[in-house]
């Protein structure tokens, strides 16, 4: 059915997706910290109080992974229809192009969320909330004027207090930016 040489550039193709998704499961599933910055008592750009996110990661990786992959399953079998509208067709010419197309998007996106998340965890920069969610003892900090806080420790939830710190840049933007970019480019 697929030549031995087809099969190896398959699981090639999938070391590499693996290999691309290596560091974004790293930061996700394991106990990697981000950078501990510290703040200026005078800040009051993380003085905000704690919302959730407006679009939740779940309806943005569903949007994000259905509309592309949809799209590009679409526009791939119609241009090998078109291609083999007047000879017969083969249902392998389907597989291979929608393969070819789906999988470069999930590679990318797998690098872009990698790339992202290197980027988060090393600025570590504080988000809007972070006082609200790291809910530090001020009777212990020195908040002189424009004394820079560096030592500090935060009794809030330790999950929440690790996300207080990822704030630049946006996974949510560059997920968006990349599935919408790479549809556009792709069609």
């Amino acid at each position: 059915m697929f030549e031995t040489k087809g099969i190896l550039f398959v699981v090639l193709d999938g070391v590499c997706l693996i290999l691309g998704g290596l560091p974004l499961a790293a930061f996700n599933l394991g106990k990697i910290r981000p950078y501990q910055r510290g703040f200026f008592c005078s800040d009051d750009s993380i003085r905000y109080p704690f919302h959730p996110s407006t679009v939740t990661s779940t309806v943005l990786y569903t949007v994000g992974f259905t509309l592309p992959i949809s799209c590009m399953i679409f526009g791939e079998c119609l241009l090998v229809y078109l291609k083999h509208l007047k000879s017969k067709s083969c249902f392998g010419s389907y597989v291979g192009c929608v393969y070819k197309a789906v999988g470069t998007f999930l590679f990318g996106a797998a690098m872009s969320q990698s790339l992202t998340d290197i980027a988060k965890y090393s600025i570590g920069r504080l988000r809007p909330h972070f006082l609200d969610v790291c809910k530090p003892n001020w009777s212990l900090i020195n908040c002189t004027v424009g004394s820079y806080v560096e030592t500090f420790t935060c009794s809030g939830d330790a999950k929440m207090v690790n996300e207080g710190r990822l704030s630049f840049y946006s996974g949510h933007s560059s997920f968006s930016m990349y599935c919408m970019l790479f549809l556009a480019v792709s069609t």
